[in-house]
């Protein structure tokens, strides 16, 4: 075998990429394994095969010949693995059984090897060994090389040595048509001392299998096959017998997010003999497999990238005609009547008995004991990654400054190897210039006269100059042990990120869930935690406490909010344009004074230049009789104290007696906060009418932004009206609507309407005490409101949904004949005031 070029290897076809351990190229060397003794004086007498409890749902045995496994292999079960576990597990003595590939079509894969007891029945994973057909050899679902490739027509062997005298004792090992094709791989340490069952795992192949006694392609060695074991030496998982000649179909009954998952995995723990149907074993399935489907937040469905129904649809075409025990954990459907039904209708009662077991009401103390251990387990993971963590990141800290220091001493090194260096060449050169100073000097005949040197003083050698040696860091700290508090000893579920039930579905359901009877089919229902008349009074109250914490996904906006929301749309067109016109009018009688100011000015100065000019006279008088008669027409309507009006006293809100409408005063503000005071009011109202659930008291203040994205198609952005949540918003307008204790938004306002004047009313009111506090200096909520989404706001108010405007020509009909939209409002009393600020 040659040595693999990549670490990470695929793994047949579809496969995920994992681990795979480089291997040099594996030379046999001399056969190690001795000629097995006399046949065991006690054989077994159970025949080895594959019981249909010890098989994934996709394996077909054929009939006419025993060992012969297929799959299917239509559509979208094609990519999932088929495993066969064996019902005789070896504790002791040396056997084999062999596999021969019959047909490899889909770029198939075979693994062949051994498992222990309650182990995934898809080899490669956790608590087996085996071979695969692409030289890999898996233990505990770590890959390495070995083995040899195989394919159609090659008989496998595979010899599991739990001889304890001999030198391979704990050993597996692969032979290829009767040649060893590996040394003997050692078993894991969890594997040892445990009964390994012969285990099978194919895609995409048709295999036979043999137990003995006969091998297809005998050993180098005399070795007994898994037929022959001796009883000692193994050990025989029954077949499961149906009891009355009837299998189990269960199915489990439980309220989400109530632990009913947690529960079924202690449950199949004490009754392996079950096959669990549901989303989340087809998921696991998959990812052992090799598939790669992504996780929902939902653990009932948690399946995403893959053709789920496809998938469920194969299952429960398969399952019915499959003599076994299974376990339905369909959560949903289980509570529904019209889906249990649907899902007892595919098992029928000749083959099946059908079981309810229901999980509802306070649980047993086992399974509370079991969710406190799973709370304490998760809580000391989380701790552990913490811990893990934070010694990473001082290791990683350490290391840096290790390198700090020896960057720093490298740096020391070279400056000073970079000294000696120029002063050798310092002295280099003097001695050169000494030397043909003293040949010049000869050569003249002269004496010379060396020059007395000084001596140079040797360096001092620095102290830290020695290696330093460093100590390693053993940091063998072990990770700290955590305990719950009170809080958490007293938790009934085990906290966890994804729901049972994603949002959307459990709020579209919820209402509908009831509990199983015999009736609609059931042989038996069995209430596991709470007797029945306890488990139906525990989900009534739960489903009424849903009602009131959960959203109403479906819900559709009837024609009352629409002809409701149309009619103040065209309201509030009135009013503004009223307004409009009032303030033209206050223009024009300003222009007008302006104007008769000038014309007296003119006057005067046409007097003192033409007193001769008559006619200019007489045409001036009259222009000033006119706009004097004018005036005098104007004054005669006596002008309202509007600081001492009373508000909730006046009956046209377009005229409050002086021809100025109430909301004479009113800003971008006020249009929008009494806009905000009709929409609250209008989701109060329809959400009753819409919903007709005496169980629904009203809308959770919370949800407030998702019913007004539904009723008026846009969305409700809280920071935009300087508030973080939906009740600081209620308190905005609490003139009008108001939070219960429960937390549910209601409103003052009666929902049959004679005029909306009532908004302009307690807009006026809220206006007025707005204007007080500030001039009082005091800060309000109303400040912190962005400013530039009022002047938006204002431009196009309420309606959103609804928003079709009445028009200019049905508005000046109203305004001219006074209207609905101008009266008082019999239906609302006025409230009695508190302090400033407070509602009534």
């Amino acid at each position: 075998m040659s040595e693999p070029p990549e670490k990470k290897q695929k793994v047949g076809d579809g496969e995920e990429e994992k681990e795979v351990e480089k291997k040099p190229q594996e030379v046999v060397k001399e056969e190690t394994e001795k000629d097995a003794g006399k046949a065991p004086a006690s054989p077994l007498k159970d025949a080895v095969g594959f019981p249909v409890q010890y098989t994934t749902l996709n394996v077909l045995p054929a009939s006419t010949k025993p060992g012969l496994l297929m799959a299917l292999s239509e559509g979208i079960m094609t990519s999932f693995a088929a495993g066969a576990r064996a019902n005789v597990g070896l504790e002791g003595g040396r056997y084999f059984f062999e596999a021969k590939v019959i047909e490899f079509y889909q770029a198939g894969m075979l693994k062949i090897g051994f498992s222990a007891a309650g182990s995934s029945l898809i080899l490669g994973s956790e608590g087996s060994v085996c071979f695969d057909s692409e030289s890999g050899f898996w233990a505990n679902g770590k890959r390495c090389f070995a083995g040899a490739r195989f394919g159609v027509e090659t008989v496998l062997g595979v010899l599991l040595n739990l001889e304890k005298s001999s030198p391979n004792f704990n050993t597996i090992s692969l032979f290829k048509d009767g040649v060893r094709a590996c040394e003997p791989q050692p078993l894991p340490e969890n594997l040892k001392g445990k009964a390994l069952y012969p285990h099978v795992t194919y895609r995409g192949a048709t295999i036979y299998t043999n137990f003995g006694p006969t091998p297809l392609c005998p050993l180098p060695f005399k070795c007994y096959m898994v037929q022959q074991a001796g009883k000692a030496h193994c050990k025989v998982t029954a077949e499961e017998k149906p009891k009355d000649g009837k299998f189990d179909v269960s199915y489990v009954v439980g309220l989400p997010d109530q632990g009913a998952f947690d529960w079924l995995d202690m449950w199949k723990e004490k009754n392996p003999q079950y096959t669990e149907l549901s989303d989340r074993m087809v998921l696991e399935w998959a990812e052992a497999s090799g598939l790669r489907p992504k996780r929902s937040a939902s653990l009932d469905r948690p399946l995403i990238g893959l053709d789920d129904r496809a998938i469920r649809r194969a299952v429960y075409s398969i399952a019915p005609y499959q003599p076994r025990n299974y376990v339905v954990m369909e959560l949903k459907s289980n509570l529904v009547e019209e889906d249990r039904k649907q899902l007892l209708a595919k098992f029928d009662s000749e083959t099946f008995t059908k079981t309810a077991m229901v999980i509802v009401g306070d649980p047993p103390a086992d399974f509370k004991k079991r969710v406190t251990e799973l709370n304490l387990k998760q809580k000391q993971e989380i701790s552990d990654r913490l811990f893990k963590a934070k010694k990473h990141e001082e290791a990683m800290k350490r290391l840096a400054e290790k390198r700090k220091k020896d960057a720093e001493k490298l740096k020391k090194k070279q400056l000073k190897e970079a000294q000696k260096k120029i002063k050798a060449l310092e002295a280099e050169k003097k001695a050169k210039l000494k030397a043909e100073r003293k040949a010049k000097a000869e050569a003249e005949g002269k004496t010379f006269e060396e020059e007395e040197e000084k001596e140079e003083e040797p360096e001092k050698e620095e102290a830290s100059e020695e290696e330093e040696v460093e100590e390693e860091v053993v940091d063998d700290e072990e990770p700290p042990q955590v305990t719950l508090d009170a809080d958490e000893k007293k938790a009934t579920v085990v906290k966890r990120d994804a729901k049972d039930l994603s949002q959307q579905v459990l709020a579209s359901s919820f209402a509908s869930f009831s509990l199983p009877t015999e009736e609609e089919g059931f042989d038996d229902v069995n209430y596991l935690w709470s007797k029945a008349d306890k488990g139906a009074s525990f989900l009534k109250n739960w489903i009424l406490e849903k009602k009131l914490t959960t959203r109403v996904e479906d819900l559709t906006p009837g024609e009352w909010a629409g002809k409701v929301s149309r009619d103040f749309t065209l309201a509030l067109s009135i009013w503004q344009r009223k307004l409009q016109e009032y303030k033209d009018k206050v223009a024009k009688k300003a222009r007008d004074k302006a104007a008769k100011e000038m014309l007296a000015k003119a006057k005067a100065e046409a007097e003192a230049k033409k007193k001769d000019e008559k006619k200019a006279e007489e045409e001036e008088a009259k222009k000033e009789e006119e706009l004097e008669a004018k005036e005098e027409e104007e004054e005669e309507i006596e002008p309202v104290d509007f600081d001492k009006l009373d508000i909730y006293g006046v009956k046209n809100v377009l005229d409050i007696g002086d021809e100025s409408p109430l909301f004479k005063e009113f800003g971008p503000l006020d249009w929008a906060l009494m806009t905000l005071r009709f929409e609250l009011f209008l989701l109060v109202k329809a959400f009753e009418k819409d919903v007709k659930d005496p169980d629904r008291p009203g809308i959770t203040v919370d949800h407030v932004p998702f019913y007004y994205q539904k009723y008026f198609k846009k969305a409700l952005i809280l920071k935009d009206w300087g508030v973080e949540t939906s009740a600081e918003l209620v308190a905005l307008v609490n003139d009008a609507v108001y939070v219960t204790k429960q937390g549910v938004l209601q409103s003052f306002i009666a929902p049959e309407l004679e005029t909306f004047a009532v908004f302009v009313k307690l807009t006026e009111h809220s206006r007025r005490q707005r204007s007080l506090d500030s001039d009082l200096g005091k800060e309000t909520p109303y400040s912190k409101i962005n400013t530039r989404f009022i002047v938006g706001k204002t431009g196009n108010q309420s309606s959103g949904n609804y928003g079709q405007m009445g028009g200019y020509g049905k508005a000046q009909d109203h305004m001219q004949r006074g209207g609905p939209y101008a009266g008082g409002y019999t239906g609302w009393k006025k409230p009695t005031w508190g302090a400033p600020g407070k509602r009534w």
